[in-house]
């Protein structure tokens, strides 16, 4: 990580510049930092001021794939998943719904979330969520004037726990749980927590044979992590962790497609014949009949296009809002 007392809106209109300068007639996708030319691509810290409102100036993201902007993709010098049918590093065909609500929000995001993660340590180099809350923790020993009560911390993880590495849900609950109490030990204020949708309704389902249990597990895993939540909360006078219901949102978007613009809820849009994880690493094409990504839920077999990613930060925006996060 890079820390850098230069404000974002100005990084941001060098990068801009650049491009400009270069013929190059896109929308800026990323900002990174490098020491060499076959660097890895650095997060820029924006430092800040000594003197600051008490306002929220930064989201935190911590999770796995569904939130992930190029974590994993930077690890691995930029191959996983395979650029040609995943964007810069993204699970899907656009940016992730941490990115629409940092747009929205008009705040940076700065994410520790990886592809992959679970809530503990996946393969000795994936790291779990206390890993990512731990890794956060070492770097803001070095961030001038940094405020954890001005962050929003995101946290959404337990998809791999169950669906990739079958660990159960005891595991997950305890490991949130204690991954959200270090936050909240660290000064948080802000933390949203997103339960998990029923993911056997992704198109990978169609392929496998436990989708039953998956769903049992899924739903023992909303119900105790509402309880950790609660339980963290009662013990302040202002709650520091809300819980976003992302199960009922995206069983409504799956039962009513019609109201969120889309039309395809049972395949992806990437013509993908089975599931491995090893169709991150190819050039996979999107199916012919794809002719418009923004109508499909899913982009491959689990996660979803960036339209879903938008509809999705659209709506949790408006919670925050109401939770009154921000003005």
């Amino acid at each position: 990580m890079f820390y850098s007392d230069t404000p974002l809106t100005a990084l941001q209109q060098v990068c801009d510049n650049t491009l400009n300068r270069a013929g190059i007639q896109q929308p800026l996708a990323m900002i990174a930092a490098a020491n060499n030319k076959l660097s890895f691509n650095y997060t820029v810290w924006n430092n800040d001021l000594p003197a600051q409102s008490t306002a929220i100036n930064k989201i935190i993201a911590f999770g796995d794939s569904l939130s992930d902007t190029n974590n994993v993709f930077n690890a691995s010098l930029w191959r996983f998943p395979n650029p040609k049918s995943w964007f810069l590093g993204r699970f899907s065909n656009g940016p992730t719904w941490v990115e629409y609500l940092a747009k929205q929000s008009r705040l940076p995001v700065y994410n520790w979330a990886v592809g992959g993660a679970a809530s503990n340590q996946q393969k000795r180099v994936i790291p779990g969520i206390l890993e990512q809350v731990d890794s956060w923790l070492i770097y803001m020993k070095e961030a001038k004037n940094y405020r954890p009560e001005n962050s929003l911390f995101t946290v959404w993880i337990g998809a791999n726990d169950l669906v990739t590495y079958n660990q159960g849900v005891d595991g997950l609950i305890v490991n949130q749980g204690k991954a959200l109490n270090r936050l909240v030990g660290a000064g948080a204020k802000k933390i949203l927590v997103l339960n998990l949708p029923d993911i056997t309704r992704a198109p990978e389902f169609a392929y496998r044979q436990d989708g039953a249990e998956i769903k049992r597990q899924i739903d023992d895993y909303n119900r105790r992590i509402k309880q950790v939540v609660d339980d963290i909360n009662n013990r302040y006078p202002s709650p520091p962790v809300m819980l976003f219901d992302l199960e009922a949102l995206f069983t409504d978007m799956l039962d009513h497609p019609e109201r969120y613009q889309v039309g395809d809820v049972k395949t992806s849009c990437l013509d993908i014949q089975a599931p491995s994880s090893l169709n991150y690493i190819n050039a996979i094409p999107v199916r012919a009949v794809c002719t418009d990504a923004d109508s499909y839920v899913f982009w491959d077999l689990l996660h979803p296009t960036t339209h879903t990613h938008r509809l999705l930060a659209e709506h949790i925006f408006n919670y925050l809002q109401q939770q009154q996060v921000w003005p």
